[in-house]
């Protein structure tokens, strides 16, 4: 009768780097000095690894916050400029206004959508990152999308929906 570790279905799992590693280092030929010594690396170790854990997710707190806070500032100046020419039915001008902040590169996409239902959208034409998709991976930024109505005078001329850009 055949083995369970030879049958075709179950397969063995290979060692991992680290099961390697630690079978390279053998404990019993250790001292006790030099057992409590790595013992007390690999504490060091885990700590800097859960404190650098710890560090990236208040960094992507505040990051997530700032982006939030700018997005909601362009939002509003936007939404101001943007009013005046949506009321007198100026949308030349209205996507003129929208143009600006996708040239600076502040927005990846701005739209106004008209109470008649007529839509200006603009957006970078491809959002090149400054960062490698590495670190974007493992910043993982939470890019809001905010809309505001325009209204004027009680009246309704509008909605206005933005995203930031992330880049600084």
């Amino acid at each position: 009768m055949a083995n369970a570790a030879d049958s075709p279905r179950m397969s063995v799992i290979p060692f991992s780097r680290f099961a390697r590693l630690v079978q390279g280092v053998r404990l019993s030929q250790l001292s006790a000095q030099e057992r409590i010594m790595s013992a007390g690396l690999l504490i060091l170790l885990v700590v800097l690894a859960l404190a650098g854990r710890q560090a990236l997710q208040i960094a992507r707190q505040d990051a997530d916050a700032a982006l939030h806070v700018q997005a909601s500032a362009q939002l509003a100046a936007l939404s101001q400029l943007v009013a005046h020419s949506a009321s007198r039915g100026d949308y030349g001008t209205v996507q003129t206004q929208l143009k600006v902040p996708i040239a600076e590169g502040n927005l990846l996409f701005v739209e106004y959508t008209a109470p008649n239902g007529y839509t200006i959208r603009e957006q970078t034409p491809s959002p090149n990152a400054d960062r490698p998709g590495w670190f974007a991976a493992l910043a993982d930024l939470d890019v809001p999308v905010l809309q505001q109505t325009l209204v004027v005078g009680g009246a309704d001329y509008g909605r206005l929906l933005i995203q930031p850009s992330s880049r600084p």
